[in-house]
């Protein structure tokens, strides 16, 4: 990557780093401001949710689990030579807090970032659990 795709994969981290925060925070505007209007979810044991709507109503629902929380760490962005798009890996971490007991799990995502305007935006967002789907 040249100097300017490494400051769209430094934004990048940043964003990461940030929409973890609004999650955890159960701030749903902020965290849906992370994505494109025609984002898609690729979440494990659900099927494709496509669009604002449906992305709204999926985050509306995972913020119900009690005591969640996200932190996303990134281990690799490549940034497109047009930087219009980048691919972002890294590992993600949730806990819960379900009357049954804490909850904690590693996972894997990939998420698809697009530029839209001068922000960077989730296209794609999609992880799967390191183990066995926690709850």
């Amino acid at each position: 990557m040249n100097a300017v795709q490494d400051e769209d994969a430094r934004a990048i981290e940043q964003r990461d780093a940030a929409w973890g925060e609004a999650a955890t925070s159960h701030d749903l505007e902020r965290v849906l401001a992370f994505y494109c209007e025609d984002a898609a979810l690729l979440w494990p044991d659900q099927p494709t949710v496509q669009g604002a709507a449906n992305v709204r109503g999926a985050w509306s629902e995972l913020l119900k689990t009690p005591g969640i929380t996200f932190a996303f760490t990134s281990s690799r962005i490549d940034v497109a030579g047009s930087r219009d798009f980048a691919i972002d890996i890294g590992t993600a971490h949730f806990t819960q807090t379900p009357p049954s007991g804490p909850i904690a799990a590693d996972a894997k995502y990939l998420v698809i970032w697009k530029r839209v305007g001068d922000i960077w935006k989730v296209y794609y967002d999609s992880f799967s659990y390191n183990a066995p789907t926690p709850g």
